[in-house]
């Protein structure tokens, strides 16, 4: 695909989509969780048991963002969103913090990549597995590392960004 035909997709270009990733995940991790996060350079095998949530943007144009992290940060991601002690039994509320920080995540990433004030929408985040995108790798991965831990955002969308 060349770089008109992607212009003319409605999608952004995967430079611009992946500076909108990074300066969206470096925000939501600021402001939500108080850690810094890092670029990760060559994405690095996560810990297991992982963690993977994913929303679907719906408008204007269709992608699948997941957050894909080893569990032990999602703990940590939990604690500090809902404010109490880190506890191996609270899956749910590990979900629900991570889900909440993918959808503020995907919401400042879709507000840098769309002009001016056109609206956007987005399901609601829920737990990914890798054969919800029938087993295909994602277009686009970023790796991040926070707290010492790496994670991973992943994008599939309508065009191959390779």
């Amino acid at each position: 695909m060349t770089v008109d035909t992607i212009r003319n997709s409605g999608l952004p270009e995967p430079v611009a989509l992946m500076k909108a990733v990074a300066g969206a995940v470096r925000e939501t991790f600021e402001n939500m969780v108080f850690s810094e996060s890092e670029p990760g350079g060559a994405a690095v095998p996560l810990p297991e048991p992982a963690l993977a949530i994913g929303l679907r943007v719906t408008a204007p144009f269709q992608l699948r963002i997941v957050m894909l992290m080893p569990e032990e940060l999602g703990r940590r991601i939990g604690a500090t969103i809902f404010r109490h002690e880190e506890d191996g039994d609270a899956t749910e509320t590990v979900r629900d913090a991570v889900g909440e920080l993918l959808n503020t995540l995907t919401g400042k990433m879709m507000r840098e990549l769309i002009p001016g004030d056109r609206l956007f929408s987005m399901d609601f985040p829920r737990p990914w597995r890798p054969g919800d995108e029938g087993n295909r790798p994602a277009d686009l991965q970023c790796p991040f590392m926070v707290e010492g831990l790496p994670f991973h955002i992943l994008l599939y969308g309508e065009i191959d960004f390779k």
